[in-house]
């Protein structure tokens, strides 16, 4: 794992329905050098433009450099039954909230770590809304690790990550299973006055 303060700022976005000019437009003002495709299945047929091969040529046109990482980072984890995540309401959310355990989810993650160290890394989905996609369980593990991460919302919006508020950390697992106490507890204290 690298040190954090040698990482540039990792971006997220999600391709939604954008014009792929207009995706690359929000690329190019970030100036973002490696796309790293976070979907599981790098494919579209609604939005053929965001197919892995003509988003790679597109990305190569503008000299950016394009990663499928999906097979590590992707989403669309079956549940396993039982969960420690409760916080999550979304079964499928749950199981990548487990899938972030898995050797292969943070060897991979190291591995978008280092090149933040070299280069300016954007991960991308099709979900516009980060909340609503599992791209907001990486930033939470980038953030937890150091990284700076700011979603992408249009050339000139850049929202900052803030952690998953069911998120609880026990050494380096993260567990979300925290519930809204509306203000009774002491945060800093986990619960205690």
């Amino acid at each position: 794992m690298p040190d954090p303060s040698s990482m540039r700022a990792i971006y997220t976005l999600g391709h939604s329905n954008l014009a792929f000019a207009t995706f690359a437009d929000l690329l190019d003002a970030q100036a973002v050098e490696v796309l790293v495709d976070v979907r599981a299945v790098p494919w579209s047929r609604r939005y053929p433009q965001f197919s892995r091969p003509a988003l790679a040529a597109g990305l190569a046109a503008r000299n950016i450099r394009y990663r499928w990482l999906g097979d590590a980072l992707g989403g669309r984890r079956a549940p396993s039954g039982t969960t420690p995540h409760l916080a999550i309401e979304a079964p499928g959310f749950q199981a990548y909230a487990e899938h972030m355990r898995s050797e292969v989810f943070n060897e991979t993650l190291s591995r978008v770590c280092r090149d933040a160290t070299r280069h300016t890394v954007a991960l991308m989905c099709a979900e516009a809304d980060h909340t609503q996609c599992h791209r907001q369980f990486i930033a939470d593990a980038l953030l937890v690790r150091g990284a700076v991460v700011q979603h992408l919302h249009s050339v000139r919006l850049l929202e900052p990550h803030v952690l998953h508020p069911g998120l609880r950390r026990v050494g380096t697992r993260l567990i979300y299973d925290r519930q809204a106490q509306g203000g009774l507890f002491n945060e800093e204290t986990d619960g205690c006055p």
